[in-house]
C-alpha cells in the first residue's frame, strides 16, 4: 500500500505497529471499532475527540504547544558546550535545541497549515527532496457525462489507466464515486498518483460480467419481452445478481443514443453491444486532476535515502529527525498514511530520548 516506499519502510512501521496504535487510542480514552471494510474508527466518529486526546496527552506529559509561531528558519550551529544542535527561527523570535523533529506534512490541506511552505526552509540546509504534487485525489475527464447524478456510488467496480499508447499504467478494484464534475471513491483516487493528464481512463461498473456475455444476455432477454429498454436491462441485471442505481441505468442509455422508454425488442445487436460496453468498460480521457486545496496527500517530500530509516534521523546532520508526509512516502486511502505518520514519530521520539538516557 506504500509503492515504492513500502520495502524501505517496513523498519518503521514494524517500530511502531497499527495495533499499538489502536492501544495507545484505547488507553488514551478514545475507544475504536472495525468497520466492514477493515478500516479503524474512533468509536465516536469523531476527529475532534482524537485531537483534544493527543493535546491532553501532551499537557499531561508536560509539553507546551505555541501556536501561531510558524518558523521560519532552521540553522546548523557548530558544536557548543550548551549542547545546542540547533536555532530555529520564528519571525523575531529564536529557539536553541539539542535535537529537532520535523513534523509539517506536505503541501495538501493548506488551511491547516501544511502548505508545503517549510520545504524552502530545508532547502536552505540542503536536505534531499522530491518534487511535491498532490497525490490521493479526483480526476478530472473530458466531457464528464455525471453531474446530475452527484452521491451515487458503486462499491465493487474496477478501473484501468492507459497511457496514450495503450500501455496500462495501474489497475484497481473498489469503490467509486460519482461527484458533480468529476470520478472520485478509493479506485480512482489510490490510481491518481499515476495518472497524468491524456491518460485513458476506463471504468467498469460490473466487473462480474464480461461486455460480450452482457450483450447477448440483454440481446437475448429483449427478444422475449415486451417491456422497455429500462426494465429489461433492470431485470436482466437483477436475475443474474448484477445491480446499478436506475437513474444512472437510463443516462448509460441515453448515452448509447437509445431512449430508455423504448420497446427492448426493437433493438439492435449492435446497439446492445455499444450498452454492454458502457457499462464495462467506459471510457474518457483525463483532463486533470484535483489540485491540493482538496487533495488527501502529497506525493514528494524529504528523501528516504538522506533518513537513518531505523532511527528517522537526518544522515547529514544528527540531532534532525523527520516524521510523517513531510517525508516522500504517500500510501493508498483506508488510514496507511496516518498510520506512518504515527508509526515514524513514535520511533524517531523514541531515539531521541534515548540519546538523551544514554548521557
Amino acid at each position: 500500500h506504500y509503492h515504492e516506499a513500502g520495502k524501505k519502510i517496513r523498519p518503521v512501521l514494524y517500530a511502531h505497529s497499527n495495533e499499538k496504535v489502536t492501544d495507545f487510542f484505547q488507553e488514551t480514552g478514545v475507544p475504536t471499532f472495525e468497520r466492514e471494510d477493515g478500516k479503524i474508527f474512533p468509536r465516536s466518529l469523531s476527529a475532534r475527540q482524537v485531537r483534544d486526546a493527543l493535546i491532553s496527552k501532551c499537557r499531561e506529559n508536560g509539553y507546551h504547544i505555541l501556536c501561531d509561531t510558524a518558523c521560519t528558519g532552521l540553522h546548523s550551529l557548530p558544536p557548543q558546550a550548551s549542547g545546542a544542535r540547533f536555532r530555529v527561527i520564528s519571525g523575531r523570535r529564536a529557539f536553541l535545541s539539542e535535537n529537532v523533529l520535523v513534523t509539517t506534512g506536505g503541501a495538501s490541506v493548506p488551511q491547516t497549515g501544511s502548505d508545503g511552505s517549510f520545504f524552502s526552509v530545508l532547502s536552505d540546509l540542503n536536505i534531499g527532496q522530491n518534487p511535491l504534487s498532490p497525490a490521493l485525489t479526483p480526476v478530472y475527464v473530458q466531457q464528464y457525462p455525471f453531474s446530475e447524478l452527484s452521491g451515487i456510488s458503486f462499491p465493487d467496480a474496477e478501473s484501468a489507466v492507459c497511457d496514450k499508447n495503450g500501455q496500462i499504467k495501474t489497475q484497481r478494484k473498489g469503490p467509486i464515486l460519482l461527484t458533480r464534475d468529476s470520478f472520485s471513491g478509493p479506485c480512482i483516487i489510490d490510481s491518481s498518483r499515476y495518472i497524468r493528464t491524456g491518460d485513458i481512463l476506463k471504468i467498469n461498473y460490473l466487473p462480474a460480467i464480461s461486455p460480450e456475455k452482457l450483450a447477448a444476455l440483454l440481446t437475448e432477454e429483449a427478444s422475449r419481452s415486451r417491456a422497455n429498454l429500462s426494465a429489461v436491462l433492470t431485470g436482466a441485471m437483477k436475475e443474474n445478481g448484477l445491480s446499478l442505481p436506475q437513474r444512472f441505468i437510463d443516462l448509460q442509455l441515453q448515452r448509447a443514443g437509445a431512449d430508455p422508454s423504448r420497446r427492448a425488442a426493437e433493438t439492435g445487436k449492435k446497439v446492445w453491444r455499444t450498452i454492454a460496453s458502457l457499462f464495462t468498460e467506459d471510457t474518457y480521457s483525463v483532463s486533470g486532476k484535483g489540485g491540493f486545496s482538496g487533495v488527501m496527500a502529497t506525493r514528494g517530500g524529504v528523501l528516504l535515502t538522506d533518513i537513518h530509516m531505523k532511527t528517522m534521523e537526518s544522515i547529514r546532520y544528527p540531532g534532525l529527525f523527520f516524521a510523517g508526509e513531510v517525508l516522500d512516502v504517500d500510501a493508498d486511502t483506508g488510514g496507511y498514511n496516518l498510520q506512518f505518520a504515527f508509526s515514524s514519530a513514535a520511533l524517531a521520539i523514541k531515539n531521541i530520548f534515548s540519546k538523551n538516557m544514554c548521557k
